[in-house]
């Protein structure tokens, strides 16, 4: 298994940072399993493409990351998951 990094922008809340920290980990765990899932088998076909993925397993795959990341905004919803297939760097739309 590979190990991708993910990034996740700050929050500033009330919440403990132990809570933060299982949060944190939860997505990551969570992106990991997704792009597991749903980024490497398009590794080899779509390799720098971008690819936006929700919780239940819907897929957007596009060659701007601007394009994906409005569309899976405007058709999947919010909490969804972007990669760059075959890079490292993740992001998660809130």
């Amino acid at each position: 298994m590979s190990v991708r990094r993910v990034t996740t922008e700050r929050v500033v809340t009330n919440t403990p940072s132990r809570e933060l920290r299982r949060d944190r980990q939860a997505i990551r765990a969570e992106a990991e399993r997704l792009y597991e899932t749903f980024g490497e088998p398009l590794e080899q076909e779509h390799w720098g493409k971008y690819l936006a993925v929700s919780p239940d397993g819907r897929t957007i795959l596009g060659d701007d990351l601007e394009g994906v990341s409005q569309e899976a905004a405007e058709t999947l919803g919010q909490g969804n998951f972007l990669f760059k297939v075959g890079e490292v760097d993740v992001g998660r739309i809130r």
